[in-house]
């Protein structure tokens, strides 16, 4: 892989990582306006939470090995 498409992808996953930060802490919370919007029971609701934030620690951990290898790498 170039050092450009290392980079695009680090900087791609490390800003939509960050993006996903106020819906993992919309969805946190109990008592909401979109849990009532939506009519979802709490635990679909949680379980939308849980997996936001499994994919935003997946996305900074591609973001962190992508730096890492660039680093590495001494491009």
């Amino acid at each position: 892989m170039t050092k450009q498409v290392l980079r695009y992808l680090s900087d791609r996953t490390g800003i939509i990582s960050f993006a996903t930060f106020p819906v993992i802490w919309l969805f946190g919370m109990r008592n909401n306006v979109v849990l009532w919007v939506t009519g979802w029971d709490f635990a679909t609701y949680n379980n939308f939470h849980r997996w936001a934030a499994r994919i935003s620690t997946l996305q900074a951990v591609v973001h962190s090995i992508g730096y890492t290898v660039i680093i590495l790498r001494g491009e």
